[in-house]
């Protein structure tokens, strides 16, 4: 588009001109808020069901690090003791990870001494980790006879999207609820460089901003500078090869397997990834990751469009509550506040949310990540 303005006559470029510059105005400053569902379009088990992908991954003897997966699923056989005398939800695994992080705080977990508490939030992030990772399959395609590996759909398209927008000008960013890289990756492959906001010197100037409120399976806390830092996909990716990416429809992206030898501060940082439930947890124990939240709420307060797909906002996350309503407190009018979700409920759940002047503003489509990045490509488009 930019090219034909460039050969037509000089009043008709300035028409056009001042016409995109209207509609850049109008639908600049986007912020895309993912949840669960969408991750659940390239794999990812959602929360309800999640235990039980990793529970048959254990059966089917598919995971390296067994030691923690039993000791995961020992610790749940626990927690119907608790549940027979308080509501707690056993099947979701935020709400067990929740509880492990608070028994771990309290010292008091069934028969389990504190060593063996202790051991149980490390197991969780690792049994989050693998478990997110062999459920995501990124599919090898080929072009031009050349293989590669490409993001999980929806993401490969939504990177496009992201792509197309920022190559017009307009400000976008993404705030996601997810722990997992599919969309790292798939904006990777569009060379799109991401800006986490974890409060280091470690951001591209320039960058989209990806800000994971809950954590990330390549971020990692150095046992040394006690900063949290990422793995860069450009940086874990430039020595490795897809080991017989011309063989297969499918690799892994095996990235938190091997973040305990990231090396940090000169040398190995010999953890797992940084990893937060999202409930009580973010407000005491986890403010390591103020950075990314500020910067959050900072996107939201300059949003004039804001599209919301496939998050829930269950009743247990009253911290995007807050973040919203505080976020938004600006000068800048809210033009769009979309939400897409298959699920029927969700649309009462959000315009509860939302004040009287967004209220206008809202529209429900009861739809997938697929259809949004459809839906919305056609609005900056129109």
């Amino acid at each position: 588009m930019r090219g034909g303005l460039q050969l037509i006559e000089c009043a008709v470029r300035r028409t056009a001109d001042s016409l995109r510059s209207r509609y850049t105005r109008a639908m600049a400053n986007s912020v895309f808020v993912l949840g669960a569902g969408a991750s659940a379009a390239a794999g990812v088990p959602l929360m309800g069901n999640f235990l039980d992908v990793a529970h048959d991954l254990l059966r089917a003897n598919k995971v390296v690090d067994r030691e923690s997966f039993e000791l995961v699923f020992d610790a749940v056989g626990v927690l119907p003791r608790v549940h027979s005398k308080a509501m707690l939800d056993v099947d979701n695994v935020e709400s067990v990870f929740s509880a492990f992080e608070m028994a771990q705080i309290l010292g008091v977990f069934g028969d389990y001494d504190e060593a063996r508490i202790a051991t149980l939030d490390r197991a969780m992030r690792q049994v989050i980790a693998e478990t997110v990772e062999r459920s995501m399959p990124l599919p090898t395609k080929k072009h031009e006879g050349h293989t590669y590996v490409a993001a999980p759909p929806p993401y490969e398209e939504f990177a496009e999207l992201i792509a197309s927008i920022r190559e017009t000008s307009q400000t976008c960013s993404v705030v996601t609820l997810n722990y997992d890289l599919a969309c790292d990756y798939a904006l990777y492959q569009r060379d799109v460089p991401v800006v986490y906001s974890l409060g280091s010197d470690d951001d591209p100037a320039g960058g989209l901003p990806l800000l994971k409120l809950h954590g990330s399976l390549n971020w990692v806390l150095c046992p040394r500078c006690r900063q949290i830092v990422p793995w860069r996909l450009g940086r874990y990716l430039a020595n490795r090869s897809w080991p017989t990416a011309d063989l297969v429809k499918t690799v892994q992206l095996s990235l938190a397997a091997e973040l305990p030898k990231m090396l940090h501060c000169e040398e190995a940082v010999g953890s797992g990834p940084v990893i937060v439930p999202p409930t009580w947890g973010k407000t005491s124990q986890h403010l390591s990751l103020t950075h990314v939240w500020r910067r959050a709420a900072r996107e939201l307060s300059e949003a004039e469009n804001i599209f919301v797909i496939g998050y829930s906002m269950p009743p247990s996350d009253a911290f995007f509550k807050y973040l919203y309503a505080l976020g938004t407190v600006g000068k800048t009018r809210i033009r769009r506040f979309w939400v897409y979700n298959p699920d029927p409920t969700v649309g009462e759940r959000f315009r509860d949310l939302l004040g009287p002047a967004v209220q206008s503003k809202f529209q429900y489509v009861q739809d997938t990540f697929a259809h949004a990045i459809d839906g919305i490509q056609r609005q900056f488009k129109a």
